[in-house]
């Protein structure tokens, strides 16, 4: 019985251009509109022109246009007005959540991806190995701070914007000072594909831990269409405060990481509902409050929500998984075997009858 969404007029021409209009919702928040953009996650107010034009709104609907033109959006004054210059027609596709993940979903069945992947992609790869699904995003001017925060910027926006499996670009901090560059190598643990000429031993030595947490997600980005990297805002969409942060984010369901993105290790997050498990030093937190973290220069705050399962490999020469339970909530993990092509379910409790 709720209104979703609603077109002022129907598609017309105007000036060479096919146009749609209509408003948003006084309260309403819009995601997505392509890697290129940067600044706040709320599209809301903006005038862009892009090339991926997908955006999904808090109002629990999604659109997409798969014309392949350039499209202008202007989400200025209450409306959404959307331009695609010199086109003949045009067709878009809506989607009903009402979450977002629900919409990205229905999304994969118009727009997928992912249609194949290979263990070996979640390694650090040379450019000349980089698969067919892979999306490079736009390099920053100079291997700065302010560049590594305008990587996490886009990783995050490429989310928003359907994109399952954004590049990470370690090599465009090779001249970086060495602190610097090592916060970069740091972001390359969590990231879904990273682009390195090697040499990164601390980087690759977590992604081979990492393998059995890595399928999972890949696969899950093959047959669901849900990215790797999950914002605050696609992950807790009921926690308003969660919608305004654009520097940290979930990699997966388990794992919050909070990259260092200036000169020393001293930084601030907001964790969103739950508790929360810092990796490195097992200090408890609970959600919905923020928090003043410091981290040595060799260490990335990563954070497993209660209830987590994750999986581990031992060793690089075996094929054995320790898998690591956060209690006190009960928790399962989808463990992905691409040899066999299927999957493996884990369970935990607390409750001391089962594992």
């Amino acid at each position: 019985g709720g209104l979703l969404m609603e077109e002022t007029a129907g598609a017309r021409r105007e000036g060479g251009a096919v146009v749609l209009e209509g408003p948003l919702g006084a309260a309403e928040r819009t995601y997505g509109l392509g890697v290129e953009t940067l600044g706040a996650l709320d599209r809301r107010g903006v005038k862009t022109e892009t090339e991926r034009p997908f955006l999904w709104s808090s109002g629990g609907w999604g659109r997409y246009f798969p014309s392949g033109e350039r499209h202008r959006f202007d989400l200025g004054g209450g409306r959404l007005r959307v331009e695609i210059p010199g086109a003949g027609r045009t067709e878009h596709y809506f989607y009903y959540g009402p979450a977002p993940k629900e919409i990205l979903e229905q999304h994969l069945a118009v727009a997928p991806q992912v249609r194949a992947w290979a263990p070996a992609d979640v390694e650090a790869l040379k450019p000349s190995r980089l698969p067919a699904y892979a999306v490079r995003m736009p390099g920053a001017a100079a291997p700065g701070w302010e560049a590594l925060a305008e990587t996490v910027a886009r990783l995050i926006h490429a989310s928003l914007s359907a994109v399952q499996m954004p590049v990470f670009d370690l090599g465009a901090f090779d001249g970086a000072p060495e602190a610097l560059r090592r916060r970069a190598m740091q972001l390359g643990m969590v990231s879904p594909l990273v682009m390195a000429g090697g040499g990164d031993g601390e980087m690759e030595r977590w992604r081979v831990r990492l393998r059995p947490y890595l399928y999972a997600y890949f696969q899950e980005a093959h047959d669901r269409g849900i990215p790797v990297i999950r914002p605050l805002v696609m992950q807790f969409a009921r926690d308003v405060e969660a919608a305004g942060h654009s520097d940290v984010f979930m990699f997966g369901d388990e794992f919050l990481a909070a990259p260092i993105l200036s000169p020393g290790g001293r930084r601030e997050l907001y964790l969103p509902m739950g508790m929360w498990t810092d990796l490195r030093t097992n200090a408890t937190y609970n959600g919905r409050r923020t928090i003043q973290i410091d981290a040595a220069p060799d260490e990335l705050p990563l954070f497993a929500k209660n209830g987590a399962v994750i999986p581990f490999l031992d060793e690089a020469a075996t094929d054995r998984i320790s898998a690591h339970y956060f209690p006190k909530l009960g928790g399962e993990f989808f463990l992905f075997e691409p040899d066999a092509n299927d999957h493996t379910q884990l369970h935990a409790s607390p409750a001391g009858d089962l594992y």
